[in-house]
């Protein structure tokens, strides 16, 4: 639900695109996600992809997305699948950590008080 992972898929699929540099690997809160998503959001409009896909229809939820809602990430996640093996799938010797650099990624987790 961060976006951070749809940023990495998108530049899996065109490399050095994606300002990864500036993608909050460690988001946390709602609006950490939203600036994650705004990123995307300009990628995708740089790329072009609205005029090939309904993206407008998709992004149009990024609140949604922020919220962390099962279904709507699971209808992202299946888009952008779907997109990138139209396109022919990500450059075959793509290495995220190192696309990443020294980002430090963390995984929100749900408190469980232990």
């Amino acid at each position: 639900g961060t976006g951070a992972v749809y940023c990495q898929l998108l530049d899996s699929l065109y490399p050095g695109r994606v300002p990864l540099g500036k993608v909050n690997w460690r988001a946390r809160l709602e609006y950490e996600f939203l600036q994650n998503y705004k990123l995307l959001q300009a990628v995708l409009e740089r790329l072009g992809i609205d005029k090939k896909m309904d993206v407008k229809a998709v992004i149009t939820q990024i609140n949604r997305l922020a919220k962390c809602k099962y279904q709507d990430n699971l209808e992202m996640i299946q888009w952008l699948k779907r997109y990138i093996e139209l396109q022919g799938g990500p450059q075959e010797h793509y290495d995220p950590v190192a696309r990443r650099g020294k980002a430090i990624v963390e995984l929100p987790m749900k408190k469980t008080g232990k």
